[in-house]
């Protein structure tokens, strides 16, 4: 029960209202179906249907403009070393990159498909281009996490943190 109600001016929506009932439980499974793979452990049909699938990917979510400053590279950068340590070690987990958002630069958009192209073949990053609406909200709520490593000069407390917040990531 609140102690205290306030108005906040300027507030937006819940983006996410029905979080503790729709995406929480699968958040949770997918957890838990990572400390089975970790474990060495099978994982059950049902922890598969409850986890919405492939928990042994973990899935990151870029989502601003793609531009180096606002840590474009440095997320590609991340990801791809993440999975050379999970192979290294021999460990059942992956990462996949998804980013979302228009690019400023022709010749960082040249870059970036360079980068993540795979000499085996694998894809281990999307480029979903700029998303709104559904396609936001099904980027955020299909992702495990989000990556927000900006050092763009001008960078505020965006609306992008309070809705990645809003679906738990």
């Amino acid at each position: 029960l609140a102690l205290r109600v306030e108005k906040v001016p300027n507030g937006i929506p819940d983006p996410c209202p029905g979080f503790e009932r729709e995406l929480l439980p699968r958040r949770k499974a997918r957890a838990m179906a990572r400390q089975k793979l970790l474990a060495g452990r099978n994982l059950t049909p049902s922890d598969l249907a409850e986890t919405g699938g492939n928990p042994e990917i973990i899935q990151v979510l870029f989502l601003g403009h793609c531009m180096r400053t606002k840590g474009l590279f440095d997320a590609v950068e991340m990801v791809a070393q993440a999975n050379e340590n999970y192979k290294k070690a021999g460990l059942p987990l992956r990462v996949h990159l998804n980013v979302a958002g228009e690019f400023v630069d022709p010749a960082e958009r040249a870059e970036f498909d360079r980068l993540i192209q795979s000499p085996d073949g694998r894809s281990w990053a999307t480029y979903l281009g700029f998303v709104s609406g559904e396609g936001k909200r099904k980027a955020l709520q299909e992702s495990d996490c989000l990556c927000f490593p900006t050092h763009y000069a001008a960078e505020s407390f965006g609306l992008v943190l309070v809705a990645a917040m809003a679906f738990g990531l």
